[in-house]
């Protein structure tokens, strides 16, 4: 090997080990004494090949390699086999360095860092790990720097995972508290072991985004403040000057520590500042819903340049991909159409002066407030008909209602303005022109020229009206007749099919001119509540194809939206019939509630009493659980405690309230079958009856 250069303090931070190994597999090749094929190298590592150029280069000038010809430095190749768990010698607990810097540090002088940006760890996983540890042995090092606050002690940079994994093991006595940990201890600055940390996590499978996101601010935060420090000689801010007169620095800051994070893990700049996005730009409810795996990283990313109420009011939409809010580009498009694109503003976009926001796909700034927007666009259009008029139109309307544009037919381009009028109308805040003839129907219809040739060959021109109301009206009941006719004919799986098309809730842009107006969905909520989503639908639709998704249908249980009806009639046409009953009879079943509308009180009406006694044995048993206790107060708990079968015990029952639940479900005495009064399906006369003597006293196990 050719003499190199030692490596530098900085050589570990800037280690980057799937490189690394590609580096060694070509310099072991003997391909390394041309020119690297950088592209080639970007796709074996998925990175792009600008990234894998800078990240090479990089560690070049740190002495872990050299270039021209590639040559791998025994340190590199000692860290890369420690990095991959090979079987190495580790020297005692308290030992100087082994070769590549690796010792046994005892487990309980080791910390965690509070700068890891990862805060969550998956319990299975890590008892399997423990599980590993305790058959192989622990063969990948940790990464450790001399604790900042506890001398002869230590702090994680990487590793953390095996560090609780091995505690795991110390807890059930496997191996003792003093337990050596291979690691690896380096001199790290807090930034350094932020990009560590930040570099081990991205090596991980599918990590957190949130604890990502803060990590790389926590370390944006941190450079900032260093690169800051360094130009003005200290802290800015306690020298006088104002966050306006270093706005100019601030982002040379932000630029430098973006590069940095970048580099270090192998990302691009974008990747980076999208990141960062999620912090400083996403509401503090949707972070915590991207935590917990509610939304994805995609929608997240989608809408985190919105205002945040208008973040907030999305969430239940992206969370079941209610409206077409499933994808970041629906998402997007959602966007887009709820304000309106600074490019497709006729008005001075100078006079708004409401919130905004920016599309992620082009750059464009969206205005979003859309009573502003309809009030500037509607002057517009004002002045625009004043124009219009001035150049000769026939006439000029402004529509309030869009669809009445439909009672117009376009004029031919060539028409001359005389021969024709104009309309303009504002619809979804964008503004639309468009030359039209004059009315062939309604109040003020042209009517129709017509000419017609007599027996004697004279030829005789007649103006005839067009057709009124009551032809339109006839045609459409003679169509109605027919189609009615048909469907009943058909047989019972259409009837389901446009049933069940009729009933599933809708996604954006599907049309109400379809099945779905025919039904009338009843309200199923309360003010105190609102009634889970029945999953049995949706796992029945999804049963309908192999992958869960079958045409016309969004499904993501125990949500499913109808996408496309014609599509979706097809998929229930081409199902079996008992599959299709089955989702029928499910659907029915949604439909179905004890309560009519808002504001339940006690007991069922005549229809839902004789229904559930024809189903009573499908219908499942009452379960008494402590969510359902929660809702009532210590006296009302102590009467149920005696209906249930505790008795005289009830006296003593704890006086805290959630003592007292815990006691109630644990007490061996409680009769397991009870059920409470208002948990019958019965009349309001009865239930209230029942809980009145309950509650007196009088009452005992249902």
């Amino acid at each position: 090997m050719n003499a190199m250069t030692t490596p530098s303090a900085e050589a570990f931070r800037l280690f980057d080990p799937q490189l690394i190994a590609l580096l060694i597999e070509l310099a072991d090749n003997g391909q390394g004494e041309t020119a690297l094929p950088w592209t080639q190298m970007g796709e074996r590592l998925g990175r792009d090949p600008s990234n894998v150029t800078r990240s090479t280069r990089r560690m070049a000038d740190t002495g872990l390699i050299s270039l021209c010809p590639l040559t791998i430095s025994d340190k590199a190749r000692s860290i890369l086999a420690a990095w991959n768990g090979e079987t190495r010698p580790v020297a005692p607990a308290g030992a100087a360095p082994a070769d590549g810097g690796e010792q046994a540090i005892p487990h309980n002088l080791i910390h965690a860092s509070p700068l890891n940006p990862r805060k969550t760890f998956d319990a299975a996983e890590l008892d399997e790990l423990a599980g590993s540890i305790a058959e192989k042995g622990l063969l990948q090092n940790i990464v450790l720097r001399p604790h900042p606050g506890k001398p002869g002690e230590y702090e994680i940079a990487a590793g953390e995972r095996r560090w609780r994994a091995t505690g795991l093991l110390i807890e059930r006595g496997d191996v003792p508290a003093d337990f050596g940990m291979r690691a690896l201890v380096q001199d790290l600055s807090d930034k350094d072991l932020l990009l560590v940390a930040l570099a081990e996590n991205r090596d991980r499978k599918d990590p957190p985004p949130m604890e990502e996101a803060r990590g790389i601010a926590a370390f944006r935060e941190l450079r900032v403040g260093q690169v800051l420090s360094e130009i003005y000689k200290g802290d800015p801010i306690e020298k006088g000057f104002t966050e306006d007169q270093i706005k100019h620095e601030r982002r040379l800051a932000e630029g430098v520590a973006t590069k940095e994070l970048a580099a270090a893990m192998g990302k691009t700049e974008r990747w980076v500042q999208i990141r960062f996005n999620l912090v400083s730009n996403l509401d503090p409810e949707l972070q915590t819903a991207l935590s917990d795996s509610r939304i994805t990283l995609a929608q997240a990313r989608a809408i985190c340049t919105a205002p945040a109420e208008m973040q907030r009011n999305a969430l239940s939409s992206m969370e079941y991909g209610y409206h077409g809010w499933s994808t970041a580009d629906q998402i997007a498009k959602s966007l887009r159409q709820k304000g309106l694109p600074v490019s497709e503003a006729r008005f001075d976009v100078a006079d708004y002066s409401g919130p905004t926001m920016e599309d992620q796909e082009t750059g464009e700034t969206i205005l979003l407030d859309t009573a502003l927007v309809t009030t500037l666009s509607m002057g517009w259009i004002k002045r625009r008909r004043k124009e219009l008029l001035a150049e000769g139109f026939a006439f000029v309307e402004i529509l309030d209602d869009p669809y009445k544009r439909h009672q117009w037919h376009d004029a031919p381009a060539e028409a001359a303005p005389a021969e024709c009028g104009a309309l303009l109308w504002l619809e979804c805040g964008r503004i639309h022109e468009r030359r039209v003839e004059p009315k062939t129907s309604g109040p003020g219809a042209q009517p129709i020229k017509a000419t017609t040739e007599t027996a004697s060959g004279q030829v005789r021109e007649e103006a005839i009206q067009p057709f009124a109301k009551r032809n339109w009206l006839a045609a459409s009941l003679d169509l109605t007749a027919r189609l009615r006719q048909g469907l009943a004919d058909a047989g019972p799986q259409l009837a389901m099919a446009l049933t069940i098309a009729g009933l599933i809730d809708r996604d954006m842009g599907v049309g109400y001119d379809a099945p779905g107006s025919w039904f009338q969905r009843p309200t199923r909520n309360s003010h105190d509540g609102e009634v889970p989503l029945f999953a049995v639908v949706a796992e029945r639709i999804a049963a309908l194809s192999p992958d869960g998704q079958p045409k016309g249908f969004k499904v993501k249980v125990p949500a499913v939206l109808l996408s496309n009806y014609a599509a979706a009639v097809d998929t229930l046409m081409e199902a079996e019939f008992d599959d299709v009953a089955a989702v029928f009879t499910a659907l029915i079943a949604a439909q179905a509630g004890v309560w009519p509308g808002y504001n339940p009180g006690p007991g069922c009406d005549d229809f839902t009493r004789k229904l559930a006694r024809r189903v009573d044995h499908l219908v499942p048993e009452f379960e008494l659980t402590a969510d359902y206790l929660a809702a009532f107060t210590l006296a009302q708990l102590r009467q149920i405690a005696r209906a249930c079968g505790i008795g005289a015990a009830a006296a003593d029952m704890p006086a805290k309230k959630a003592e007292a639940i815990a006691w109630i479900m644990e007490h061996t005495g409680r009769k397991p079958g009870w059920r409470p009064p208002e948990m019958t399906f019965d009349s309001p006369a009865r239930i209230k009856k029942s809980v009145t003597a309950m509650l007196a006293g009088k009452g005992g196990a249902a």
